[in-house]
């Protein structure tokens, strides 16, 4: 009798399957997932590990956010027991991807060099430990301190486009004239509506051949097309996640219907679709903000 195989785990599908579920019930899942909580006398609002305080990047952030816990912090099972812990019994691990570089089957073989594979570890949220942390409720920002933390971001990106208010009606950003316009601010209900915008026209700039060179950008994107409804996607996972590191809400889509129908097509379509569009989002966000460290 043959041993049973054991089940590959799908993380492609996985990934994909906690997004369309969130969409078909009309949830948008990344406008402002984050939970803010002061962890040890820090503030986080963005997924850390605790053990090495390093945030989680790309489709891990995104997917740890979705997550019920209030606190933010996720540690491997290991990493518990060193800090003389235990995890409780019946909790749930979650998985986080990363990309590690696959070995040649014969040494000397070139032809595998520098190919990555997808794998991923497990990481259980801290409040499914034991180990004694003291986590409190953030203080409310005030609205001066909010324009501030976004003000911080606009000024850490290198290379920016023009930013002009040419037509005062509309908000994008042009490939052709590398220039964001922007309506001006008074004419939004909020200041965080203002840069929420603002950020999602951004990361559409950090395609430009200047900066990302992202094909989504520099090629033709009709609109309706693959191309075109990822661009859109990444503008969108990458204005949330930087609102979520300023500590506003992400709102920049107001046909949400339209475009939830549009990525439930593609998702469905294609497993690795919001992979993708959250890896080119975190690489814009991070180039935005002019920062090369080391995430999870």
């Amino acid at each position: 009798m043959k041993a049973q195989q054991k089940e590959v785990f799908d993380i492609y599908g996985f990934i994909n399957g906690q997004i369309v579920k969130k969409l078909e019930n009309g949830v948008i899942p990344w406008r402002k997932p984050w939970k803010v909580a002061v962890v040890d006398g820090q503030q986080y609002s963005i997924p850390h590990n605790y053990a090495t305080k390093r945030p989680y990047s790309g489709v891990n952030a995104f997917l740890l956010a979705l997550t019920p816990y209030s606190t933010p912090m996720f540690l491997t099972f290991n990493q518990v027991v060193e800090l003389g812990g235990k995890v409780k019994k019946g909790a749930v691990s979650l998985p986080v991807v990363f990309w590690k570089p696959l070995k040649p089957e014969k040494e000397g073989d070139k032809s595998e060099k520098n190919r990555l594979i997808l794998r991923y570890y497990r990481v259980f949220n801290i409040e499914d430990t034991t180990l004694s942390v003291e986590i409190q409720e953030p203080k409310e920002q005030t609205r001066p301190k909010v324009v501030e933390a976004c003000e911080r971001i606009l000024d850490q990106m290198p290379n920016c486009p023009r930013l002009v208010s040419n037509d005062v009606s509309r908000c994008y950003y042009s490939p052709a004239l590398d220039l964001v316009n922007m309506a001006p601010a008074q004419n939004f209900k909020s200041p965080e509506d203002y840069y929420s915008v603002l950020f999602h026209e951004l990361v559409h700039s950090t395609g430009h051949s200047s900066r990302l060179n992202r094909p989504e950008i520099t090629g033709i994107a009709p609109f309706g097309s693959q191309t075109y409804t990822k661009e859109e996607l990444t503008a969108e996972l990458g204005a949330a996640y930087l609102c979520g590191i300023s500590g506003i809400s992400a709102k920049t889509i107001e046909n949400s219907a339209a475009y939830i129908a549009g990525w439930l097509e593609r998702l469905r379509d294609d497993k690795r679709f919001f992979f993708e569009a959250a890896q080119k989002a975190q690489r814009a966000a991070n180039f935005i903000q002019n920062i090369s460290y080391q995430t999870e």
